[in-house]
């Protein structure tokens, strides 16, 4: 089983992916409430964000604050998950799994 470091990495690293091939506005900014830095995107679903070390930030994203919408990670993880076609009950049949919070289907037209 990988430790909990290695997971947070590879994580991060597919959010970078994300947005170095996205259109979307993104961004970084440091978040001095925990100390880290905070990357982010304005996705066609709405504002997602993560909190990600300092040594992960590349040199071509941009340093500037977003627009936050003060949403909770229950909302940006349906937000994601509808990006990617995920739909909300079979993320919520991970909950157990995963720890992830409970998401109301926003979307029912959403694909699997």
């Amino acid at each position: 089983m990988k430790d909990i470091s290695t997971v947070y990495v590879e994580r991060n690293l597919a959010v970078l992916a994300y947005l170095k091939e996205t259109n979307s506005e993104c961004g970084y900014c440091y978040d001095e409430t925990i100390q880290m830095h905070y990357i982010w995107a304005e996705s066609e679903n709405g504002h997602i964000g993560w909190h990600v070390d300092g040594w992960l930030v590349p040199d071509w994203l941009d340093e500037k604050e977003p627009e936050y919408s003060e949403h909770s990670t229950k909302t940006k993880n349906a937000r994601v998950a509808e990006l990617v076609g995920i739909k909300n009950e079979f993320l919520n049949s991970q909950i157990g799994r995963w720890g992830f919070e409970e998401i109301e289907n926003e979307d029912e037209d959403a694909t699997t």
